[in-house]
C-alpha cells in the first residue's frame, strides 16, 4: 500500500531524541544526477517541491534529486498519490474545485480530470477504504469529506475530528492498509485508528522545537512513522516514539516536501529450504520443501480450505513454473514463483487485505499468456482484482474492475483454468443466507473479462448456496454445494449437483443430462445426498473429477453419532455416499462466522477413474492431534482407507490447499503448510506469523 500526503508538512509523534538529532542548515539542491538502476529499497522517500519544479529521491539516504521535472502552473498545489494502484505515487495538481492526476511521475498530460470539493477546500490524499487506490478528500473547518472513487463524485463519508485551527496529517498508523488522519494541536497530536467523528482514539506529546513533521512508511514495514525536518535535514525514525534510524539532508529549508514511493515494488529472491531434516515436524511422506516466509497466522486467512487456489503451476514459455500466494504479518500480499523444483523468489506487493476477517483468503491463477491473477481481501466488499505486468511477473498493476457487473458485494472467489488458457472466476454476490453464484470468463488472447452466467445458483433471498467447484477434460465446470438457510452453520443442509453442458458454463444441467432452466432454485437443484439441518454438515469442501470426468466430492457430517469425512461419487449406477470410517468422535457445528473446528475440510484428488479409481484426501483431525495428514484408498470401491501424518506436530487449524494444475499435469501433489490458529466466531488468536511452505507430498 502506497501511503501519499499532501506536500505540506505532515504529522507524526515527535520525541525529544529526533529534535536532539536535527541541525538547520540550508542546502541548495543540486541537479539531478543521470538516472540510475531502480532503487531496492522497501520504503518511501521524498520529493522536493519548488514551485512548478519536482525534485525525486530514490532513498531517504540520498542528499541530491535522482531526477527533476516542471509540471502544473504557477498557483497550483501538487499533491502525490497512488491514483491507479500499481504500486507507485505520482502526481496530481489541485486548481480551483479540480483535480489534475497523472499516472507518471512526470511531465506530460493528466490522464483523469475530476472535481471534488470547493476552491478554498483544504485536500488530503489516501487510501481511505485499503483497496490499494489513493483517493481524495477535502477538510472544510473541522469537517472532512471522503471519496473512494478516483474519479470524483459525491463523498462516501463525512468526518467530523479536531477543530478548524488544528493541522491535519493523513497515515496508515496501525499497518492496516487503511490511511485515516490525526490533529495536531500545538504540541499535542491526536490520533484516529478509524475513519470516524468523536474523539480521538490515542493522544501524544509533542517534544517542544517540534517544527515540520512528515509521515511516510520509511522502512517498508507496512506502518507510517515519522520525519522532522527542521530547515533542509530530515531525520526519520521506524517507529512511532522512536530515535531517528537515519538522517539527511534534502532540498531546501523553504522547499514544500512530501513522502511516497516513487519506484515500481521490486522482487526479491528468496533461497528455497531444502528437505527438512528428521526432527523437523515434516515426516518421511514430505518428499521436499521449501519455505517462503512467515505468514499471518492469527487466524485461518491464509489456509481455509476455499482458497482455492493457493498454489498452481503453468507453462510460461518452454517451462513449468510454480506460483504462491499468502498475507504476510502485515497484511501485505505477497507473491512467489519458482520453475518447478528450482529456487524460489517472493515479491511484497502493494496490495492489501483485512486479515482480521478469515474470509479475505488470496485466490490466485495464470492464464495462457502467463499473466498471474489475484483476487483477494474480500467478504461482502468490492472486488480486490489485478493482474501481473508481464508474463511470469510477481509485480502487479493496480486493482481493476471485471465486468463492472455484481462486483459491490463479493465474497469466495475462485479461478478456474480451461484447457485453452483462458480463465473462469466464480464468486458469490450478496451475504450470507442470501447470495448467487456469478461467473465471469477471460479470454487471454484479448485480454478482456465477460459474463458467462449471471446467478447460477440463486437462493431467491431465502437461502444461499455454498459451492465447491472443477473443471474437466472437456472444459465444463462441476458444481457441487449445499444451501444455507441463516448465517449460522448449522443450518447448512443437503449435498446438490449441477454441470455445465460446455465451456461457454452458460447453459447447466443435471447428472442425467436434464438442463436447468433459469437459475438453479432450491426447488430445482439435484439433490445427491440427503443431510439434514443440525448434522454438522461443513460448506465449501472440495471436489474433482476422475479420468472419464466424472465427479467426486469430499465433505464431513455427522451419521450414525459420528461426525465422519464421506466421499461421495457418481458411479455407473448413480449417486454413491461412502462413509470413510477415518473418525469416531463427533462435535457440535453451530454458530457463524469463521469457526474454530476441530477437524478440517478435506480436499480430494482422484487418480484413474471408476471404482478402480484411487482417491486422495488431505484432512487435519484433532483425533490425529490436528497433524496434516493423508487419506488414500487404492480403489474407491473398496472403501478401505489409509492414513499417513505429513507432520509430527499440530499444524492448530490449517485446512489443505494443493496445486491442482500440477496434479493434473505432473501427477505430483504440493501442498500448501502454514500452522495458523483460528478463534471462533471471527476472533483472532495470539499466535506469531509463522512459516509458510509448499511441500511435496509422497503419495501411493
Amino acid at each position: 500500500m502506497m501511503h501519499a500526503h499532501q506536500p505540506q508538512p505532515g504529522l507524526r509523534l515527535v520525541t525529544a531524541a529526533m529534535v536532539a538529532a536535527l541541525s538547520v542548515a540550508m542546502v541548495v539542491l543540486s541537479p539531478p544526477t543521470p538516472a540510475t538502476a531502480e532503487s531496492t529499497e522497501a520504503g518511501q522517500s521524498l520529493v522536493a517541491v519548488r514551485g512548478t519544479t519536482v525534485f525525486v529521491q530514490n532513498r531517504i539516504e540520498d542528499t541530491v534529486a535522482q531526477r527533476s521535472f516542471v509540471y502544473g502552473r504557477s498557483g497550483d498545489r501538487l499533491v502525490f498519490g497512488d491514483w491507479n494502484g500499481d504500486g507507485i505515487d505520482t502526481i496530481a495538481v489541485r486548481r480551483g474545485g479540480g483535480v489534475y492526476a497523472s499516472d507518471r511521475l512526470g511531465p506530460g498530460t493528466a490522464n483523469r480530470v475530476y472535481s471534488f470539493g470547493r476552491t478554498a477546500d483544504e485536500l488530503l490524499v489516501g487510501d481511505w477504504n485499503g483497496d490499494g487506490v489513493d483517493t481524495v478528500a477535502v477538510r472544510r473547518g473541522s469537517i472532512m469529506h471522503f471519496t473512494d472513487s478516483p474519479a470524483g463524485g459525491s463523498a462516501n463519508r463525512v468526518v467530523g475530528f479536531g477543530r478548524s485551527s488544528d493541522q491535519i496529517v493523513v497515515g496508515d498508523w496501525d499497518g492496516d492498509g487503511i490511511d485515516t488522519i490525526a490533529a495536531r494541536r500545538g504540541s499535542s497530536l491526536f490520533v484516529l485508528d478509524r475513519l470516524r467523528s468523536g474523539i480521538a482514539d490515542r493522544a501524544f506529546q509533542l517534544a517542544s522545537g517540534t517544527t515540520d513533521v512528515l509521515a511516510g512508511d520509511w522502512d517498508g514495514d507496512g506502518d507510517d512513522t515519522l520525519a522532522v525536518r527542521a530547515g533542509a535535514r530530515v531525520a526519520f525514525s521506524d517507529s512511532l516514539g522512536g530515535a531517528p534510524m537515519t538522517s539527511t539532508r534534502f532540498g531546501r529549508a523553504d522547499d514544500l516536501v512530501a513522502a511516497g514511493r516513487w519506484t515500481s515494488p521490486v522482487e526479491r529472491q528468496a533461497p528455497p529450504t531444502a528437505r527438512p531434516p528428521a526432527d523437523t515436524d515434516f515426516t518421511s511422506q514430505i518428499i521436499n520443501a521449501s519455505t517462503l516466509g512467515d505468514g499471518y497466522a492469527r487466524n485461518s486467512v491464509n489456509t481455509t480450505s476455499f482458497r482455492a487456489d493457493s498454489v498452481v503451476t503453468a507453462t510460461i514459455g518452454e517451462e513449468l513454473v510454480q506460483f504462491a500466494a499468502y498475507y504476510d504479518a502485515q497484511g501485505r500480499v505477497v507473491l512467489a514463483s519458482r520453475p518447478l523444483d528450482g529456487p524460489w523468489r517472493t515479491a511484497i506487493t502493494q496490495h492489501r487485505g483485512d486479515v482480521t476477517d478469515a474470509h479475505n483468503s488470496i485466490s490466485i491463477a495464470v492464464d495462457g499468456e502467463g499473466l498471474l491473477h489475484v483476487a483477494w481481501g474480500m467478504h461482502g466488499t468490492p472486488l480486490r482484482y489485478a493482474v501481473s505486468t508481464a508474463p511470469g511477473s510477481l509485480v502487479l498493476g493496480g486493482a481493476v474492475p471485471m465486468t463492472g457487473m455484481h462486483e459491490r458485494s463479493v465474497t469466495y472467489p475462485q479461478f478456474l483454468r480451461a484447457s485453452t488458457g483462458d480463465l473462469y472466476f466464480l464468486y458469490r454476490d450478496g451475504s450470507s443466507g442470501n447470495g448467487s453464484l456469478h461467473i465471469n470468463r477471460y479470454a487471454a488472447a484479448t485480454g478482456e473479462w465477460s459474463r458467462a452466467a449471471t446467478r447460477v445458483i440463486d437462493g431467491e433471498g431465502e437461502v444461499s448456496p455454498y459451492w465447491q467447484a472443477t473443471i474437466d477434460a472437456q472444459d465444463r465446470i462441476h458444481l457441487s454445494w449445499t444451501f444455507r438457510r441463516t448465517a449460522a452453520v448449522e443450518t447448512n443442509s443437503n449435498v446438490y449437483y449441477a454441470v455445465a453442458t460446455d465451456a461457454s458454463a452458460t447453459t447447466w444441467a443435471r447428472s442425467d443430462g436434464s438442463v436447468y432452466s433459469g437459475p438453479i432454485m432450491l426447488d430445482t437443484a439435484e439433490q445427491i445426498a440427503a443431510v439434514p439441518e443440525g448434522s454438522n454438515l461443513m460448506n465449501q469442501t472440495s471436489m474433482a473429477v476422475d479420468d472419464e470426468d466424472r465427479p467426486f466430492i469430499a465433505s464431513y457430517w455427522t451419521s450414525d453419532g459420528v461426525t465422519q469425512y464421506h466421499v461421495i461419487r457418481q458411479s455407473q449406477a448413480g449417486w454413491e455416499v461412502l462413509d470413510t470410517q477415518i473418525r469416531t468422535t463427533t462435535f457440535d457445528l453451530a454458530g457463524i462466522g469463521t469457526k474454530a473446528v476441530p477437524i478440517a475440510r478435506p480436499q480430494i484428488a482422484v487418480r484413474g477413474s471408476g471404482d478402480e479409481a484411487q482417491v486422495l484426501l488431505l484432512i487435519r483431525d484433532s483425533e490425529r492431534a490436528s497433524r496434516a495428514a493423508l487419506a488414500t484408498t487404492a480403489a474407491i470401491a473398496s472403501n478401505s482407507w489409509t492414513v499417513d501424518d505429513l507432520t509430527s506436530d499440530s499444524m492448530g487449524s490449517w485446512e489443505p490447499t494443493y496445486d491442482t494444475s500440477a496434479w493434473r499435469s505432473t501427477g505430483r501433489l504440493f501442498v500448501f503448510l502454514q500452522p495458523v490458529l483460528q478463534g471462533d466466531h471471527e476472533t483472532l488468536t495470539t499466535l506469531e506469523p509463522s512459516p509458510v511452505s509448499i511441500v511435496e507430498v509422497l503419495t501411493p
